[in-house]
């Protein structure tokens, strides 16, 4: 009951404007808030879409785990482990790849060395992430095919260099050790497909080929890495991955701790292991952004404390006789943490709002595009509910808890100096 007087005379006190001059600094309080909110959630959401597109690319062509088993029994050994956590849906699929290198005469006399990704073409494309980064050809097809006989997957940067379309045909060559000296045996494959990834290391240095082929170009050939998926019912993938990622906070990798478990004699790898300084580098970034423009935030609430406190100023009357009519000092201040909550909740919501807009708008008219030299050509924008349920609970609450302080002065005025002189 209490709460509910506070309350009200809370929203009587905020519609009262009895003084222009507190009336101009209430306003400049809620567009202090709703600015600083809406330049911090574009902030986030700007750097949250950057890192989830950046970590799509840096994943490329790789599952979420990689095992590297040390001999042979390993491998057999691997095999039959990651089988019975496939039977428990621990692990969604997994394939086993080899990895070779060959020389491409890209110019005459000018060659460049290529990395070889021998895969089963009956388990890869459902394990990787290639089938959304394949460009050629436009349509889906039956992506097992696209590695039957000499067909093979080659990069855009690398078809590009050789002016390779689709189906068409070019010459590797493969080092033989001869009993003297080492010769280039000659190759023929065609292109059956050509991915973009967008780090020159996948597109300009990458041949897919299937692993058949493979062993009958290379001596002592074997697919012993596996590549293997997490299952997406895996605790793993709970909304608790998110707030950890939201805030950079570390965490401990579950799937890849029952892997070591399960695999005692290999070695397992996430593919962010594969560039850990540029994903630690992004969480930094986002951190220091964030620190920031939460600073730009307490300012804008330092306007909200000064509408209180001189709200407090221009209602000390009013407050000595509901103290003396027997209201609470409690609940003298319960009215002023209202006041500052209502101020600050729909200054919030009007921020956020406001910055989901500005962000459908350049998304829409592509209003802001990027240099050539960026991964992307234009702003990438996460609009993940989280990130908006997290930045207006946090500002509410910061707000709520500040506005304490003005609120425990009202509570302690001096009720007779305040009756005898105003």
């Amino acid at each position: 009951m209490k709460f509910s007087i506070a309350f009200l005379l809370a929203k009587r006190y905020l519609s009262s404007s009895e003084n222009s001059f507190i009336s101009f600094v209430l306003r400049m309080a809620f567009l202090g808030i709703m600015i600083a909110t809406c330049a911090l959630s574009l902030a986030v959401m700007v750097s949250n879409g950057f890192e989830k597109e950046i970590k799509k690319t840096l994943k490329g062509l790789n599952a979420d785990y990689i095992a590297l088993p040390k001999d042979s029994n390993s491998v057999y050994l691997a095999k039959k482990s990651l089988d019975l956590m496939k039977k428990s849906n621990l692990i969604a699929n997994y394939c086993n790849i080899g990895l070779g290198q060959v020389i491409v005469e890209t110019n005459p006399s000018v060659f460049r060395t290529m990395n070889v990704k021998a895969v089963n073409s009956r388990t890869y494309f459902s394990v990787s992430g290639i089938t959304t980064k394949i460009i050629l050809p436009p349509i889906k097809v039956d992506y097992s095919k696209l590695l039957e006989g000499s067909s093979v997957i080659v990069g855009h940067k690398f078809a590009q260099d050789l002016g390779l379309k689709l189906h068409d045909s070019f010459e590797v060559f493969v080092p033989v050790m001869k009993k003297k000296n080492i010769e280039l045996k000659k190759y023929d494959f065609k292109v059956g497909a050509i991915f973009k990834v967008g780090f020159d290391d996948y597109d300009g240095s990458t041949i897919i080929m299937n692993h058949i082929t493979a062993k009958s170009i290379f001596k002592d050939f074997s697919t012993d890495i596996f590549m293997i998926n997490q299952s997406k019912t895996d605790l793993h993938w709970t909304s608790i991955e998110y707030w950890n990622d939201f805030f950079s906070l570390q965490k401990n990798d579950v799937v890849k701790e029952k892997l070591i478990a399960a695999l005692p004699d290999s070695k397992v790898l996430s593919w962010q292991e594969g560039s850990p300084i540029l994903l630690e580098s992004m969480k930094m970034e986002k951190l220091v952004s964030i620190f920031v423009l939460s600073l730009i935030v307490l300012v804008a609430m330092l306007n909200l404390l000064a509408f209180i406190f001189m709200k407090i100023q221009s209602k000390k009357r009013d407050i000595a006789i509901l103290i003396c009519m027997g209201m609470s000092p409690s609940s003298v201040a319960s009215i002023f943490v209202f006041l500052g909550s209502i101020i600050s909740f729909f200054a919030s919501a009007c921020g956020v709002g406001l910055a989901i807009l500005i962000a459908r708008l350049i998304d829409h008219y592509n209003l802001i595009s990027l240099p050539g030299n960026y991964f992307f050509d234009r702003i990438i924008f996460d609009y993940s509910y989280e990130v908006f349920v997290i930045l207006f609970v946090c500002i509410n609450l910061f707000t709520f808890v500040m506005s304490f302080i003005p609120a425990r002065f009202a509570s302690m005025l001096n009720l007779s100096s305040v009756l005898r002189h105003g």
